[in-house]
């Protein structure tokens, strides 16, 4: 049995589809169904049941997928702990989080993890909701900070804060010198966005905001970089629609504003994405430390 086996295995068994699979594997169908027959052959059972019009998991199938699931996140680890050793560190813990969330929820956990864990060496990456739940499949990853909603086979996620929308516009806006701005009056306005593609939570999110408001946005540009956003505003392209949590990336020429009445109460959720099943202690003690956190600001609030 080879750890090549066990990922094919768990990408047809979450796609349930050998093309997606293949896709996402990045080799041809072929080869790819050929391996998993001698997967089966290997063990002795069958793992799928395959029909021209579907593939689904037999009972055999079902209950391997955890274990298969836990033993490559646990080589992932070992290599980790291997690498982290050579550099004289005890333990490392891999954790990535999206551009769109609030920055200090994340130095805060970090903080007060390594207050109570100082010897744990910790990596951070930033990178999408999707390209998280990916690299926590696959044991890159040991746990991410997430927009919300995000649902995936073998991956748990905690709701750890709640972030209202604001919108930033440039400083010669003429709802600039409001404290509220009601997202209505900037129907027809010029907008900035991040990409769909990078952000598909936070796009979509955007515009069922807007939309729910009366109103489809007039979308001028957009990047993959928030920082870049501000710029645009500042520079006068457009208006965004950001979490307020943002107002941390001011920038001279723009400013951010309050929405009132039914937008003002929208609110964004950031969620902390794990395996399910989880046996690392660490990574328990990180989940922990992100729990007392929320709960914490649910006091506060």
């Amino acid at each position: 049995m080879e750890l090549r086996h066990l990922r094919y295995f768990i990408a047809v068994a979450e796609e349930l589809h050998f093309g997606r699979a293949a896709q996402r594997l990045h080799v041809s169908q072929p080869p790819l169904s050929q391996q998993i027959r001698q997967f089966e052959n290997e063990l002795g059972v069958r793992l799928f049941e395959r029909t021209t019009q579907r593939v689904t998991l037999t009972e055999a199938g079902r209950a391997l997928l955890p274990e298969v699931r836990a033993v490559l996140a646990q080589s992932e680890r070992a290599v980790r702990a291997a690498r982290a050793a050579a550099r004289g560190e005890v333990q490392r813990l891999e954790v990535s989080f999206v551009v769109t969330l609030d920055h200090g929820l994340v130095s805060h956990v970090i903080a007060a993890f390594r207050k109570r864990h100082p010897k744990v060496a910790i990596g951070l990456t930033q990178m999408t909701s999707v390209e998280q739940i990916v690299a926590l499949r696959d044991g890159r990853i040991d746990a991410g900070f997430v927009r919300m909603p995000l649902e995936h086979r073998g991956v748990e996620c905690d709701l750890i804060a709640r972030d209202p929308f604001v919108v930033a516009l440039p400083a010669t806006h003429r709802l600039a010198r409001r404290r509220l701005v009601d997202l209505r009056q900037l129907a027809g306005e010029p907008f900035v966005m991040l990409e769909a593609s990078q952000h598909p939570k936070f796009h979509a999110a955007t515009l069922e905001l807007c939309r729910k408001a009366g109103f489809e946005p007039h979308v001028v540009q957009e990047s993959e970089r928030l920082q870049n956003l501000t710029v645009m505003v500042a520079g006068g392209i457009g208006l965004a629609l950001l979490p307020q949590s943002m107002n941390v990336l001011r920038t001279p020429g723009m400013v951010f504003r309050h929405l009132s009445g039914a937008a003002g109460k929208v609110l964004l959720d950031t969620g902390l994405i794990y395996r399910k099943g989880e046996r690392s202690e660490i990574v328990d003690a990180f989940l922990d430390t992100a729990r007392r956190y929320a709960k914490e600001q649910r006091r506060k609030s």
